[in-house]
């Protein structure tokens, strides 16, 4: 794993008190996240560093700020899937990020039909759900789950 990732955080524009946190996370663990609860470290953490992982995000959201894949994407190399039922997050996630993200319901998406076009691996690495309302969140994991994939 680097030892320091030199990107700009997109945690700056966080109110200053989670700002102080935000520095003093990164000087502890010497990383510099873009997710909001370091969640793309723990990932990184659990997974050894691995590099050319792959993710399925599901409520991508925007492409930097509180991202929990940009960092894999950028400094680790990763490929995925991301969806977002937002078009204007979608546009800006598509001019900023190599791995392309798609307009979609979750709840009502083919996941197995895109891995396979995808050409996605067997065992995904990280699945990450985070879509309101909560319910909804469940509804995207019960249809990701019926594919032929495994997850980590």
């Amino acid at each position: 794993m680097p030892d320091k990732i030199t990107s700009n955080s997109s945690n700056d524009g966080a109110p200053p008190q989670k700002q102080k946190i935000y520095r003093l996370l990164k000087k502890r663990i010497g990383i510099n996240f873009f997710s909001q609860a370091t969640q793309d470290v723990f990932v990184i953490k659990m997974l050894s560093a691995k590099r050319e992982g792959f993710y399925v995000e599901v409520g991508a959201g925007h492409p930097t700020a509180s991202n929990n894949t940009y960092l894999l994407e950028t400094a680790y190399d990763w490929k995925g899937l991301s969806l977002e039922m937002d078009s204007s997050l979608v546009d800006l996630y598509n001019t900023q990020r190599s791995n392309r993200a798609i307009a979609a319901d979750a709840t009502s998406f083919e996941f197995g039909g895109q891995l396979h076009y995808m050409n996605a691996p067997k065992q995904i690495d990280y699945l990450q759900l985070d879509i309101d309302p909560a319910q909804n969140t469940y509804k995207a994991l019960l249809k990701s789950l019926i594919t032929t994939t495994g997850f980590r």
